[in-house]
């Protein structure tokens, strides 16, 4: 899937995504994969993209990066550039090739060399 700024999406096996808001993107998942790819281009203020989950906010201005959500758990993993995950216990900003993984109440922030989602 395509969006009008060029952000590619790619959602894998029983994926439900919500497109909450477009100017900036912001979407929510609530199970299953989806790979973003967002051009630097697409930025419309310090923040253009953001994928929710119950578990945490992953925000981005132009990367690649994958999120993926199951048994009250989500994984961010960072293929290029930077993405910075919070929630209400905390906050970590993640480069290429890291990830970190968060269940509901917990900070995300163990950094950990990232392996790619299920994709």
């Amino acid at each position: 899937l395509t969006l009008g700024d060029g952000t590619r999406l790619s959602l894998e096996g029983d994926a439900v995504v919500t497109l909450t808001a477009c100017a900036p993107t912001r979407l929510t998942l609530e199970r299953g994969e989806l790979y973003c790819q967002v051009p630097r281009g697409a930025t419309q203020g310090p923040v253009a993209f953001a994928v929710n989950t119950p578990e945490l906010r992953a925000e981005v201005t132009g990367t690649e990066f994958g999120v993926g959500r199951s048994a009250g758990r989500t994984t961010v993993v960072v293929d290029a550039g930077r993405v910075v995950c919070t929630n209400d216990a905390g906050r970590t900003e993640l480069s290429a090739g890291f990830g970190v993984r968060v269940r509901k109440g917990q900070a995300p922030h163990s950094r950990q060399p990232a392996g790619p989602l299920h994709r």
